[in-house]
């Protein structure tokens, strides 16, 4: 179902779209800072997944170009709730706590925007916690690709120099696509995302909201 989006602009720099209000399973919160050039196909990205159950929070940290605009012509089309907070800039960390605070979702998925999702990759994060009750972190390797040509760089961020990071060395539960960190005490994390610190890609890491305490269990594909 699509309903129509209303916008409300603020001194606050906020740009809320409200496309129903049911709680979402996932929030996709994406920091930017400048980067007009790659927020279109990050956001069409995000448009493109298999899985539609989300929302999507923009934290604007302070950017000077055209960002605003474009989320805002994104929003307008959206079937699903997106929210645009600009703020001073504080870095990308602390974007990232401000989007956290603005999640109504079950579990949080980190974006960079300038990260381009394939189309499944919400739906294999979702469902791979959705199946494993005790796992708090969810990540993927990425692809590099260089922006101009399409080249690329390296076809996994889970490899250098055709080795495995030592990461994928660690102990693991193999449950079908999904590889566990064990045993639980392996990767420590600070409570509740006020320092967000974790040895996964931030823009490839979905996470539980509610089940955040000093020491996570942690999964990747």
């Amino acid at each position: 179902m699509r309903n129509t989006a209303s916008q409300e602009a603020g001194s606050s720099g906020q740009l809320v779209t409200d496309a129903g209000s049911l709680r979402p399973m996932v929030s996709v919160l994406l920091p930017t800072f400048n980067r007009a050039t790659f927020l279109p196909g990050a956001l069409e990205a995000i448009r493109s997944q298999t899985f539609g159950n989300w929302e999507l929070i923009v934290v604007d940290d302070g950017s000077t170009d055209e960002s605003r605009e474009i989320v805002a012509t994104f929003a307008a089309s959206s079937p699903n709730p997106v929210r645009y907070v600009k703020q001073v800039n504080q870095g990308p960390y602390a974007a990232r706590n401000t989007a956290v605070d603005l999640a109504a979702g079950r579990y949080l998925a980190f974006y960079d925007s300038d990260d381009v999702w394939f189309p499944d990759h919400l739906a294999n994060c979702a469902d791979a916690l959705s199946r494993n009750a005790d796992v708090d972190w969810v990540y993927a390797a990425c692809r590099i690709v260089e922006y101009a040509t399409g080249r690329i760089v390296a076809p996994s961020t889970f490899v250098i120099d055709n080795h495995l990071r030592p990461f994928r060395l660690l102990p693991v539960e193999i449950r079908g696509p999904v590889h566990v960190l064990d045993p639980k005490g392996l990767v420590e994390c600070t409570a509740a995302f006020r320092t967000l610190c974790c040895g996964a890609q931030c823009s490839t890491t979905l996470a539980s909201k509610w089940r955040i305490g000093t020491k996570q269990k942690i999964s990747s594909f």
